[in-house]
């Protein structure tokens, strides 16, 4: 599995593990914990780490940034299943955080 670079002070052995389930082809990762516990922040560099190296052919990113409603989280990931559906044999990471603030 891809090592993570040393300088994510403290989430290290957090984001090797994402990165290993992702590598092992797990089709669900969830990341979980406390308010405030750096989910988000673990997810983009995730997410940053593997597009950067070329893992996945689709990265996507579903972030609300404000309360959505769920036909805004619906658009958003409508576009992303578009972009996932150019090419059949793309493998494709869906990056969805904060759905909690979907109303």
């Amino acid at each position: 599995a891809p090592r993570p670079p040393e300088d994510f002070l403290g989430r290290e052995v957090d984001a090797y593990k994402a990165l290993d389930a992702l590598s092992r082809r797990k089709r669900l990762v969830a990341l979980t914990g406390p308010r405030g516990a750096g989910k988000s922040a673990l997810a983009a560099f995730v997410a940053e780490y593997v597009d950067a190296r070329g893992l996945f052919d689709v990265v996507v990113v579903v972030r609300p940034t404000r309360p959505a409603s769920l036909e805004e989280l619906e658009a958003a990931l409508a576009s992303a299943k578009k972009r996932a559906d150019a090419d059949a044999d793309a493998r494709c990471l869906l990056v969805l955080d904060n759905a909690e603030r979907c109303d």
